[in-house]
């Protein structure tokens, strides 16, 4: 039901991945295919490299930036998996689960999310994951496009699944509406996550460093084209942002629903939430953390505790040192309580989603070889 093309290639099934009776009846989860908005659409440069195993550098990727004419770029959208199983792999004997980033070829030109979705839903409770997603950043500092997500997202079905009212005003109707979306006191929609990128921790407001200088195409003058990044950049070159984010519709009857940066204390930490205005229908937190920490060793732990009340972003190297990351409660966001399904992706965003961020997807290369993404356990307590 997930692929659009009635003639999709059934030759990827196996005992493991397929559309069968026992399968429908037994599998937890499912392949994931990644709603395709059209605003991820880009005009490409037309490169392909490895950025995590090329040694690609900052200067290469000025390089690209600046030098390839309007009509030479390629337009396209992040893409899907065209056929069911080809790019979700279940192995028994090692019990894992790997899902794998396709490499792209000239003329091909994709960049394609790739994921696992649960089949049964549940409300509450510790989701904790066992992974070792891709590693995001290679030795120079560079990207290589994609966000590691762990994510809650609802059970969808309308009205059985609507989550609890929202007594002032009513949530914004819809996901993808804009300020002018009317207002509803229940829906369905709910959305917890966790999303893993290359992107400033800051908690902006509107007007923000860093400020990145624009480059010229004078290909005679390296330094008018090899702009350094900024010191808030360059300080943190070995690390990425963990984004911790509740979609709460803009619910506005929390008592603290703020707007801009807001600081909410739980235990010794204090955190820093941030809306961009009374409309936006998500509250986000941010922590720096190494790359190489949370992806790349054999595996790492990320765990969401979502409670009647409040919510914990979790990571840690074994279950019993996990640390917090996050933290949201009822005073400042809608907490959902109706029914959810876990997804684990590893997918392209649109960086103009995360203003500030060194590297535009549009200025990133094409993937020339597959990059895996391991799932070894999931948790649900």
């Amino acid at each position: 039901m997930s692929f659009t093309d009635p003639n999709f290639d059934k030759s990827y099934f196996c005992n493991t991945c397929g559309q069968d009776s026992n399968l429908y009846k037994n599998a937890p989860v499912q392949q994931f295919i990644n709603y395709v908005d059209a605003s991820t659409k880009m005009e490409n440069i037309p490169v392909i490299a490895d950025i995590l195993k090329d040694n690609y550098s900052v200067m290469d990727y000025n390089w690209n930036k600046s030098f390839y004419k309007k009509e030479e770029l390629i337009p396209t959208l992040i893409q899907t998996a065209k056929h069911p199983c080809q790019t979700v792999f279940s192995d028994p004997k090692e019990n894992k689960i790997t899902i794998k980033n396709p490499g792209t070829k000239y003329g091909e030109w994709k960049k394609e999310s790739v994921g696992i979705i649960t089949r049964h839903g549940f409300t509450y409770g510790k989701y904790r994951v066992k992974v070792k997603l891709t590693e995001l950043l290679n030795k120079n500092g560079v990207w290589n496009g994609l966000t590691n997500a762990i994510w809650l997202i609802t059970q969808g079905g309308g009205e059985w699944n609507f989550r609890r009212n929202c007594n002032k005003e009513g949530f914004m109707a819809t996901y993808w509406g804009g300020k002018d979306d009317k207002r509803v006191p229940a829906i369905d929609y709910s959305e917890i996550d966790f999303e893993i990128l290359k992107t400033p921790p800051y908690c902006p407001d509107n007007a923000f460093p860093p400020v990145f200088k624009n480059p010229s195409d004078n290909n005679k003058n390296i330094s008018s084209w090899n702009i350094p990044m900024p010191d808030d950049i360059t300080k943190n070159n070995d690390k990425i942002t963990v984004a911790c984010t509740n979609w709460d519709m803009a619910c506005w009857e929390p008592k603290n629903f703020g707007v801009g940066c807001n600081p909410i204390q739980h235990k010794d930490q204090t955190y820093y939430t941030h809306r961009w205005d009374h409309w936006y229908r998500a509250l986000t937190e941010k922590k720096e953390e190494l790359d190489d920490e949370l992806f790349a060793g054999e595996f790492y732990y990320f765990e969401i505790d979502w409670r009647p009340t409040e919510i914990i972003w979790r990571i840690g190297a074994s279950p019993d040192k996990m640390r917090e990351v996050g933290y949201m409660n009822e005073t400042v966001t809608s907490i959902p309580n109706n029914q959810m399904l876990l997804i684990i992706t590893q997918e392209y965003h649109n960086t103009q989603w995360w203003p500030g961020a060194p590297y535009s997807q549009d200025n990133l290369p094409f993937p020339l070889n597959d990059i895996p993404g391991e799932i070894y356990e999931l948790v649900i307590e």
